[in-house]
């Protein structure tokens, strides 16, 4: 339960937050692809963000070389995240909830660099400060509330595949 908490957790607090940068920067509000509350690329880059650490702090580095490297890999891997995200949303509704071909470096108009080092400083802020301070609370949520979460996330799902 503890994992799926976790995607949850994750998933909401990415929406949350592109919600509240979408209506400062474009004062408009963009639910994404599905109905509810939550964002699933968020919780996915949450275990590649978890997974980075775990590899790393097997190696024993030196802390700044750690962050260094946590940076790089979580910028590397959360873009290709973001690409196949992008790549994928397309190819399924034709729509493109995203554009950087305007921007910098951009592959596809789905990447591009300063979104991808954002992508880096967010991780190094989720890893080292957000999720130490929120995996007890986390733990603590209650089972039917992840059952619940769980379903409506297939009936979202489901109803975004059938409807959008």
């Amino acid at each position: 339960m503890y994992y799926w908490n976790c995607y949850f957790f994750f998933s909401i607090l990415g929406f949350l937050f592109e919600s509240i940068l979408f209506l400062i920067l474009k004062r408009h509000y963009n639910s994404g692809i599905l109905y509810g509350p939550w964002t699933p690329i968020y919780g996915l880059a949450f275990f590649i963000i978890l997974g980075i650490h775990k590899v790393l702090k097997k190696w024993h580095f030196h802390k700044i070389v750690e962050y260094i490297l946590f940076f790089l890999l979580s910028t590397i891997l959360l873009s290709i995240l973001e690409l196949i995200g992008g790549e994928l949303i397309l190819f399924l509704f034709h729509v493109r909830y995203w554009n950087y071909e305007k921007s910098f470096l951009n592959i596809d108009g789905f990447i591009c660099l300063e979104v991808s080092l954002f992508w880096g400083v967010c991780s190094l802020i989720t890893n080292y400060i957000i999720y130490p301070r929120v995996k007890d609370f986390i733990r603590r949520i209650p089972k039917f509330v992840t059952y619940f979460l769980i379903l409506f996330s297939i009936i979202d799902i489901v109803c975004t595949l059938f409807y959008k």
